[in-house]
């Protein structure tokens, strides 16, 4: 299944600077977005949880 998400998230990359290009004659919005977007995920990040630390306080018997 990841496989699959791979290779539809692949071809909407291309389809969003066509798309861009089409409509502003210009490449710079998705081009800012394509920094932003992963920008923003990276700092969101850092606050997210990470199940597997969960899970070994669940197997030692931590709460």
């Amino acid at each position: 299944m990841n496989m699959a998400w791979t290779v539809v998230f692949s071809g909407l990359g291309p389809l969003s600077f066509g798309w861009c290009f089409g409509v502003t004659k210009s490449y710079e919005l998705v081009l800012i977005l394509s920094a932003v977007v992963p920008a923003i995920l990276l700092v969101m990040s850092l606050w997210a949880d990470n199940p597997q630390l969960r899970l070994e306080r669940d197997d030692l018997g931590e709460s």
